[in-house]
């Protein structure tokens, strides 16, 4: 069972104040001296946050994806801001994660470093990153805005997070190209019609990739009076050329499949799409 299955709501209040936590934590510089190696590169996270930082975390790579699982006692304050130990401890694991992933000859493709709030309101606070777009961004060849569009942003309520220490209700799976890809287009077409306000009802968004397919279905009502605001369908068509772009336009992906609440449904090869 994939993560997706898992993405309910997007908290945008939660997501754009961990956001600028994490900028924070990959602009500051790190310098390290060794060279680790992919196939202990758990045991290397778990070492370094707990002797440079002391924070217990456990670490799982599957395949070309390494997890990071974090628990933490309280994650939010009253007003749904975060803790300052959630923001500084964010910080620390991402200088760990990125001092290691510029230390390994060859490291894996993606990371997904989880949070969750395990005693008071029981939170998973998930970001996925390429692995490649991290070393761009500290090499200074991607700006932080564009690193800001790599970057998978989610939180939702899990009760099953509550007493977790180990991370044992994460599902931890190899994160492909194909359902990067699809995080990235979901996050994005919620997070331009979600800032219509009350002006559209955004319903249901969804990504799948499946044997070459990427599949992306939405259903989000507009306001008839408001003809200022993109087509639904064509906007989700232009994000998945703009991600398509990004990423090189992926071999392993064959089809794109777009399907809205109406019935519309259209399916495009790579060419056709770009024609």
């Amino acid at each position: 069972m994939k993560l997706l299955v898992y993405l309910k709501s997007m908290v945008k209040k939660e997501l754009k104040i961990v956001l600028a936590s994490i900028f924070i934590a990959l602009t500051v510089s790190c310098t390290a001296t060794s060279t680790y190696s992919q196939k202990n590169i758990e045991q290397i996270i778990e070492k370094l946050c707990q002797e440079e930082f002391n924070i217990e975390v456990n670490a799982w790579l599957v395949e070309e994806t390494l997890w990071v699982y974090v628990p933490l006692d309280k994650t939010l304050d009253e007003i749904g801001q975060p803790t300052d130990s959630f923001s500084k401890k964010t910080r620390q694991i991402f200088l760990t994660l990125k001092r290691a992933f510029l230390n390994m000859n060859n490291p894996p493709q993606f990371y997904c470093f989880v949070v969750s709030d395990i005693k008071d309101k029981g939170i998973d606070f998930y970001r996925i990153g390429f692995v490649p777009d991290l070393i761009k961004f500290q090499m200074g060849l991607i700006s932080l805005q564009q690193f800001n569009q790599r970057m998978v942003f989610v939180s939702f309520e899990n009760k099953k997070a509550l007493g977790d220490n180990e991370g044992g209700h994460i599902v931890q799976y190899n994160i492909n190209i194909g359902d990067f890809i699809g995080y990235l287009i979901r996050q994005e077409l919620n997070n331009v019609f979600v800032s219509y306000s009350e002006k559209v009802k955004v319903k249901q968004i969804q990504s799948y990739y499946q044997k070459g397919k990427l599949g992306i279905i939405f259903d989000i009502e507009i306001d008839k009076k408001n003809k200022n605001i993109s087509e639904p369908f064509g906007k989700a068509r232009e994000i998945i050329k703009k991600y398509l772009e990004i990423y090189g336009r992926p071999k392993e992906i064959i089809e794109i499949e777009i399907i809205n609440s109406s019935g519309k449904k259209s399916i495009f090869t790579q060419s056709a799409l770009f024609d």
